[in-house]
Order: C-alpha cells, then structure tokens, then sequence
C-alpha cells in the first residue's frame, strides 16, 4: 500500500495526504515492520513470500534470516543419539574391517544443510500462493 502510495503522481487536491498516509503507517506500525518475526511470519505465507519486499539486499537478509530458522527446528543429536546410532559390531579397532576413517565421517551434516537451503530456495521460487503449498515441505 505505502508504496502504491508513494507511486502515485500528479495529484492536484490533496497533493500532501498520500505523504501524511505514507507517515502516519510507518509512525503506526513501525515495530511490526521492523519485527524479525513479523517479517518472518510473512515470507511463511505462500501470498507474500518476498514479493512484499522491494530492496533486494533486504530480501537476501530475509532469505538467511528464514533459512536460519529453519535449521533450528532440525533436531541435532545429542551424544546419546549419536552413540545409540553407531553400528555395533563384534570388530575390533586391530580387525581388518574397523574403518577409522568412517568413524570420524560427519558427512550427513552437510546434507542436511543443503537440504535446508533447497527447500527455502524451493519454497521461495514456486509460483503458487495458496496455503496447499506448504503440505509439500513437511
């Protein structure tokens, strides 16, 4: 709205009351549009996405700032999952089957990181605006 308002040109009655409209919702609602949850909350719903915000760096931020939140509901196994995840086997470190390097892989980190980040990227590019959408990345 504020920025329909800022285009509009040419007004001869009333020339200042699309800059005290402008004003008046910035001076309103100043902390909802500078809330990081609020931005959030809007770049999550499939209408908006990013398509509400104009400078690009500010949708970039935006862009880390959902991907960051994202890779905190990824639960990160504690030392007691990761012990409960190891194979046991009747191998011995001297048995010619125990892997060293295996054991030490932590490959399964970076999959799911760039799996975030597609899913993000995924989510931000599809065209469709309705909430159905999100069903596909649960």
């Amino acid at each position: 709205m504020m920025s329909k308002l800022l285009g509009i040109k040419g007004l001869i009655i009333a020339t200042g009351l699309h800059d005290a409209i402008v004003q008046a919702i910035k001076t309103r609602f100043a902390s909802v549009l500078e809330s990081n949850d609020a931005i959030l909350a809007a770049v999550t719903l499939p209408m908006f996405k990013l398509r509400w915000l104009r400078d690009q760096r500010k949708k970039e931020t935006v862009k880390g700032m959902l991907a960051a939140e994202c890779h905190k509901l990824i639960p990160c196994p504690g030392p007691v999952q990761q012990v409960a995840k190891m194979p046991v086997s009747p191998t011995t470190p001297d048995s010619s089957s125990f892997n060293l390097q295996d054991f030490f892989c932590f490959e399964e980190a970076d999959d799911t990181i760039s799996t975030v980040e597609t899913e993000v990227m995924t989510y931000l590019r599809t065209a469709e605006t309705g909430m159905e959408i999100l069903k596909q990345f649960l």
